[in-house]
């Protein structure tokens, strides 16, 4: 189709570059770090009666500032007529100019607001801030990372509206080629303003348990991944609350009739081998998270979010992820043996053996964090449940070794691709 170029066409191509210029402009601006800048000082001597300032500048983010962008970004659809799908837009360039310069403000307002309340003083010290409630630094560093993948959304609907401009400048926009418009009016749906501010309201403990829970989504993704290579529709215990450490029958056991038998048993034999470990980390790992979900206090939340400092409760959220990031690397790297099905290489194998090495460190790392909080730090009125975390643990510590021992082991049988076998040495 040829473009018109009549007076009132090149009008419209000037108010349109205006726009995508804006757009250019604010996908360049906002910056909200991810670390500390280190300019403002923690103060270990703060009460929750010297963080007024920081609760106003909360309240404006919550009521305010944050809907409005949820908003802002809904009413941009209507200038551009991205509304109804089933038409050719006819965008108001004016009225979108003047929209993104409203959203710009808000924008502005957010990241300097994010900054203020997370980075500015008065900061509280994470070793000291137990009594803080609220404004605890593991808090105020979240919503800080948070509203810096919300602009990275917001950004990314920019993207989708400037990609819009320009089909629409050349006149490809049409009813056969739906995908940028529902990709414009798709994409502001992603924001997360909604889960922000939820999470922000949320008790510690509540944090804490819905992190612990996510790392049983990670198992369940690994185990998956470990199943592809057996006859498995799915996972047979995938209830919490049937899983308890049986010593002598903690191995999963495994249907390997419809394996695949092509191919050389010096790559099948160890790779069923390290699947069905793998599979047992995944169990314990699961049986691990159920049993530090028990212990969990109970009480009323204005006493429990008294109890635990911000740098205790990053070790406590970040627990498990060592253990849960291995294992996935692991199962993947085991799923793609399976499918080449084939001698490997050398880096092949590194990889797999450092996420064995990563389990065995992850899994120390893991009691180092969980056992002074989730033992010592309990009342003296659950001592049964003390001694029962302390032997349990005892049990899980020497049933994880042995597996990173035996996978270790089979590691070292799997086929290296000839080609990448080192040369005898010449006498």
């Amino acid at each position: 189709m040829e473009a018109n170029f009549d007076q009132e066409g090149l009008a419209r191509l000037d108010e349109l570059s205006c726009v995508g210029v804006l757009l250019e402009e604010m996908m360049q601006k906002y910056d909200v770090p991810w670390e500390d800048d280190g300019l403002d000082e923690r103060d270990p001597n703060l009460t929750i009666d010297d963080m007024g300032e920081k609760a106003k500048i909360w309240e404006r983010l919550e009521l305010n500032l944050l809907p409005s962008i949820e908003e802002q970004l809904s009413c941009l659809l209507s200038p551009l007529d991205l509304h109804d799908l089933d038409t050719r837009p006819s965008p108001d360039f004016i009225l979108t100019r003047k929209i993104l310069s409203n959203l710009d403000k808000t924008l502005e307002n957010n990241a300097s607001l994010a900054i203020s309340f997370s980075l500015r003083s008065p900061l509280p010290d994470g070793k000291h801030d137990h009594h803080m409630k609220h404004f605890k630094t593991f808090r105020s560093s979240q919503i800080r990372m948070e509203i810096r993948r919300l602009m990275g959304t917001i950004f990314s609907v920019f993207r989708r509206g400037r990609d819009f401009l320009e089909f629409y400048a050349v006149s490809i926009v049409s009813l056969n080629d739906p995908e940028v418009l529902q990709g414009v009016s798709n994409s502001r749906r992603d924001l997360p303003i909604g889960d922000i501010i939820k999470w922000y309201r949320k008790p510690d403990w509540a944090i804490l348990q819905e992190d612990w829970l996510m790392i049983v989504t990670s198992c369940n993704t690994s185990f998956e991944y470990c199943v592809k290579i057996f006859d498995r529709p799915s996972d047979p215990t995938p209830d919490l609350n049937n899983l308890t450490i049986n010593p002598a029958a903690v191995d999963l056991t495994v249907n390997d009739a419809n394996i695949r038998t092509e191919g050389d048993a010096s790559l099948r034999e160890p790779l069923l081998g390290m699947t069905r470990l793998t599979i047992t980390f995944v169990k314990l790992t699961r049986i691990w998270v159920k049993k530090a979900l028990k212990m969990i206090p109970k009480g009323p939340v204005f006493e429990l979010d008294t109890e635990i400092n911000s740098e205790t409760m990053k070790r406590l959220r970040n627990a498990f992820h060592c253990i849960s990031g291995s294992l996935i690397l692991l199962s993947q790297d085991l799923e793609q043996v399976y499918w080449r099905n084939r001698a490997i290489s050398i880096a092949y194998r590194d990889s797999i053996h450092s996420s064995v090495l990563s389990l065995s460190e992850g899994m120390e790392s893991c009691l180092s964090d969980l056992n002074p909080y989730l033992v010592s730090s309990r009342s003296s009125d659950n001592n049964l449940i003390e001694s029962d975390y302390e032997e349990w643990s005892l049990t899980l510590e020497q049933e994880w070794k042995k597996a990173v021992d035996r996978l270790s082991g089979l590691i070292v049988s799997l086929e290296i691709d000839p080609e990448q076998q080192p040369e005898p040495e010449q006498l």
